[in-house]
């Protein structure tokens, strides 16, 4: 795996909460480009498609920038029962890891469009 550029340590719990409250923006059908990701800027997570847009806190450092698949991110959150998890970010992956053993990568857009 990669070293990690950025990690970081949130509560699940509401790291999850953050992310549902703005994924009724996320497009079920890639109309455009980044409609169906979670977008990271500045502290904020942002989801938008053809209907709407979505801003709210992500609960994550202002420094991890990009888009990952709302659907795969969503999933891997969830499949976790920890209170805690670790996100690393990478130039090219956004990984959660839950202790030393298990963990989820998925790419990251670096891009934001």
């Amino acid at each position: 795996m990669p070293i990690a550029e950025k990690e970081l340590t949130v509560s699940r719990k509401d790291f999850l909460q953050n992310l549902e409250a703005v994924s009724p923006g996320l497009a079920s059908k890639t109309m455009f480009e980044q409609a169906d990701s979670f977008v990271f800027k500045k502290g904020l997570v942002f989801t938008y498609n053809e209907n709407i847009a979505c801003r709210g806190k992500s609960g994550l450092d202002k420094s991890i920038e990009g888009a990952v698949k709302g659907s795969k991110l969503l999933d891997a959150v969830r499949e976790y029962p920890d209170d805690e998890i670790s996100i690393e970010q990478t130039k090219n992956s956004f990984a959660i890891r839950v202790g030393k053993k298990r963990s989820s990568s998925i790419l990251m857009q670096a891009d934001i469009r």
